[in-house]
């Protein structure tokens, strides 16, 4: 209901893509986070205004190269299966210890694979993303309450910029191929899948004879979303009292509705107009490792 009153909406639907107008504990911790490349002044276009002259064509660019099809992901998604099939063979007999220490051996592989299978599309051919990158993910600041931390929002700026810098020199530089979009929108499709893929992965070995859609409903990775009020509202009754426009923050929880209603839109994006562009390639690629999975299974 908050969501469809239409009271709330993206951040940068409030604000351009460059923070001015924010909250200031937004101005502060977006740099260090996949939101926002503090070099380039913009938010990835998710976050985005969609009344700046770079939306359009940006969304256009990232469209084009997430149409099913369009990238051969086989070899990702067999290896994936071939990890999580193995896995369950050697855990089987295993003590605790050594059955976490496979499992978290394996969580930075699927990881790796998850990340690689989405975004190397945009690498130049023969080009692999490196395991230097997959690190430097990992210490970017990952939300408001790790960001307000100094020293972490400090570490998460420093590493952000390397990440925001490595897609530059390898994609912006060579032959014009990043045409339309902005860096942090091809950085950023690479962060979801680092920070959720073997959970994903796990969930699907996990429920192999469920949908896809009934697994990713059930698992919801991206748990809450972030939204501003574009004027004083009650959220069509939902509050007591009216929060302020362009002045209050509201988190929004994804997952009940994700469960209640079965509807993907709680996983790729709630807002209209502002689904995932990478959503038809998540779902071939968890389709496909899905199927070897069930291959291997009857093997």
């Amino acid at each position: 209901q908050a969501l469809d009153s239409g009271d709330l909406v993206p951040l940068g639907d409030i604000d351009d893509d460059r923070l001015g107008t924010l909250p200031w504990i937004l101005r502060y911790v977006f740099p260090a986070t996949r939101f926002y490349a503090a070099e380039y002044l913009s938010m990835f276009v998710a976050f985005r205004s969609s009344s700046t002259d770079t939306y359009a064509p940006a969304r256009s660019y990232l469209d084009e190269h997430f149409v099913p099809g369009s990238y051969d992901m086989s070899s990702y998604a067999k290896e994936a299966a071939d990890i999580l099939l193995k896995e369950q063979e050697a855990t089987g007999c295993c003590s605790k210890s050594k059955t976490e220490k496979i499992m978290a051996e394996n969580d930075e592989k699927l990881r790796a694979i998850f990340v690689r299978a989405i975004a190397t599309r945009f690498l130049p051919p023969g080009q692999e993303i490196p395991d230097s990158l997959l690190e430097h993910m990992s210490k970017t600041v990952g939300g408001i309450a790790d960001g307000v931390v100094p020293w972490n929002n400090s570490k998460g700026r420093k590493y952000a910029q390397k990440l925001y810098k490595w897609w530059d020199d390898t994609v912006v530089s060579k032959e014009d191929r990043l045409v339309g979009a902005h860096v942090p929108d091809v950085a950023h499709s690479a962060f979801p899948p680092h920070l959720f893929g073997h959970t994903v992965l796990r969930e699907v070995a996990k429920r192999p004879n469920e949908s896809m859609t009934t697994i990713l409903t059930g698992l919801v990775p991206t748990k809450e979303v972030l939204r501003m009020s574009k004027k004083d509202t009650d959220l069509g009754g939902l509050l007591d009292k009216p929060i302020k426009g362009k002045q209050t923050l509201v988190m929004i929880d994804l997952v009940k509705a994700a469960a209640e209603t079965g509807d993907l839109r709680y996983v790729f994006g709630p807002s209209k107009g502002r689904r995932c562009a990478a959503e038809p390639t998540i779902l071939e690629f968890t389709n496909a490792v899905l199927k070897e999975l069930r291959a291997g299974a009857s093997d």
